[in-house]
C-alpha cells in the first residue's frame, strides 16, 4: 500500500441520476477497475459504498472514489463515458503517498493515458508537493465548485487496538468510532485478510476510515469531507485517541488549493 488515490468526478448540479443509478451499475463500473462493492448505504442526499479497496460516495452533482494504487482508473472512466453516458465537467485526481516522498515517475504511464483520454475536451492543471500530486481537468466555460476535505494518516497504531479490530472485541472498537459520529448514517466492514473500513454520511458531509497494513504494520487513513476545520481538528484527535495512534500527516484541501497543516 505505497500510495492511495482520490478521484472526484463532477457532473454538475442537474445530475440526480447519479444517486438513482442502481447498485448493479455502480458495481459494473467498479469491476472495470478490479474493485467490488461489499456494503452499501443509501441516504436522502447521498449513497455510500464500502469497497474491496476502500470507499465510494455518490452525491447529486459528483462522486468521490477513494482507492489504493492497484486499480486501473482509465478503464473505469472509459466505462462511465461509453456505457453510462456520464460526462464530466470536471475531474480532480489526487495521488497520495502514505509516508511522503511521492515517486512521481511511477505514475507517469497512467497520467499520460488519462491526459490523452480527455485531450481536447478539458483543460488540465497540475500541482504537486512532497505528499501529493494533483491533476484537475476542467471543461471550458464550466463553473466547478470544489469539495473541501481533509486527509489524515495515522501510524504507530496501538497493538491491542489493532488486534481488537480483527478479533472478538471488534464490536467494541467499532462502536467507539460510531459514538464520535452523532447524526451520521454509518456502514462498515471487516475484511479477511485483516482490514477494516467505515463510511459515514450526513447530508453532503462524509467520513471514511480505513485500517490496513503496510509491510505488516497497521496504518489508518481518514478522509473528512467537511468544511469546518475546527470540527476536523476535533475529529482527528478523537480518531487518533481511539486507535492509540500518532498523527503522521494532515492534508487539507480548502477551495482548490492543498494545504499541509500542523498536527493539532
Amino acid at each position: 500500500m505505497d500510495y492511495e488515490r482520490r478521484l472526484e468526478f463532477i457532473v454538475g448540479e442537474e445530475a440526480e441520476f447519479l444517486c438513482r443509478t442502481p447498485d448493479a451499475r455502480w458495481n459494473d463500473f467498479l469491476q472495470q477497475m478490479g474493485v467490488k462493492i461489499v456494503a452499501s448505504l443509501p441516504t436522502a442526499q447521498a449513497r455510500s459504498f464500502v469497497l474491496s479497496h476502500s470507499s465510494l460516495f455518490v452525491f447529486t452533482d459528483r462522486f468521490i472514489l477513494l482507492t489504493c494504487g492497484e486499480v486501473c482508473l482509465l478503464k473505469g472512466l472509459q466505462f462511465l463515458k461509453t456505457e453510462l453516458r456520464c460526462e464530466a465537467i470536471g475531474i480532480n485526481l489526487q495521488y497520495r503517498c502514505l509516508k511522503g516522498g511521492l515517486a512521481i515517475d511511477e505514475l507517469d504511464y497512467e497520467q499520460m493515458a488519462l491526459a490523452e483520454s480527455f485531450d481536447g475536451e478539458m483543460r488540465l492543471r497540475t500541482s504537486a508537493d512532497h505528499f501529493t500530486m494533483n491533476l484537475r481537468w476542467e471543461r471550458m466555460g464550466s463553473y466547478i465548485p470544489s469539495q473541501p476535505f481533509r486527509y489524515v494518516v495515522l501510524s504507530e497504531i496501538s497493538e491491542p487496538v489493532s488486534r481488537a479490530f480483527q478479533g472478538e472485541a471488534k464490536h467494541v472498537a467499532k462502536d467507539a468510532l460510531k459514538q464520535i459520529l452523532p447524526g451520521f448514517s454509518t456502514q462498515d466492514y471487516t475484511f479477511i485478510p485483516p482490514g477494516y473500513s467505515l463510511n459515514a454520511v450526513r447530508g453532503t458531509e462524509y467520513y471514511a476510515i480505513h485500517l490496513g497494513f503496510d509491510s505488516g504494520e497497521p496504518i489508518v487513513t481518514v478522509e473528512l469531507g467537511i468544511s469546518d476545520l475546527d470540527q476536523a481538528d476535533f475529529f482527528t484527535r478523537q480518531v487518533a485517541n481511539i486507535f492509540g495512534a500518532r498523527v503522521q500527516v494532515i492534508h487539507d484541501q480548502v477551495a482548490s488549493s492543498p494545504v499541509r497543516r500542523a498536527v493539532p
